[in-house]
């Protein structure tokens, strides 16, 4: 069973992310993107082996929603016209060129990604622990900058970027400079950890 709420409808450069690491799941879970406008949408795509509900026997939150389903369609329609995936892939090699340069850095365990889902773990060299003031302070200086950053992972300690599926190269080279150098102007302190 795979869930791919986050990763399904084109963030990692494909459909869903599980067809890069060839797996053939029984149950996939997918939802957020699915309306590609936000709308309430989720779906379990699963095996035909596996149905053994009756009729009626499966509801949930989502279901129904007859606008979210026609803004789906279109979606997929325009992702196909405009190659939305080719885009994401595009991109996300920029985006993984970019963010190469934290790799020698001292308070960076891990760049990792994959598409337009890429995750920077910040981290004590001496320790290991958690630099989760550090990830603080660079996605401040992100956002006075104009980029916005998530944060997750363990104690909030991995820098998130999701940027949009139709983002420009122009955008990934601004918000990369942005990121490098809010990582680097950011020095952790005592107690960032």
């Amino acid at each position: 069973m795979l869930d791919e709420v986050q990763t399904g409808c084109g963030r990692t450069g494909t459909w869903f992310a599980f067809e890069q690491y060839d797996i053939e799941p029984d149950v996939v879970v997918a939802s957020k993107a699915l309306s590609g406008m936000g709308l309430p949408v989720a779906v379990i795509l699963y095996d035909r082996r596996l149905d053994v509900w009756a009729p009626g026997a499966h509801t949930g939150t989502f279901r129904g929603n007859q606008a979210a389903f026609a803004a789906g369609a279109e979606t997929v329609r325009i992702m196909l016209r405009d190659d939305v995936l080719g885009n994401v892939r595009r991109r996300g090699e920029q985006l993984g060129r970019a963010l190469s340069a934290l790799r020698d850095r001292t308070w960076v365990r891990e760049v990792r990604g994959l598409g337009l889902m890429w995750g920077i773990e910040l981290a004590s060299p001496q320790d290991g622990r958690p630099a989760s003031g550090y990830a603080r302070a660079v996605q401040a200086h992100a956002l006075r900058a104009g980029l916005i950053l998530e944060l997750g992972g363990r104690d909030d300690c991995v820098v998130r970027l999701l940027p949009p599926l139709n983002v420009t190269h122009d955008v990934i080279e601004a918000a990369s400079t942005i990121l490098l150098d809010a990582i680097e102007h950011c020095r952790p302190r005592q107690g960032d950890c």
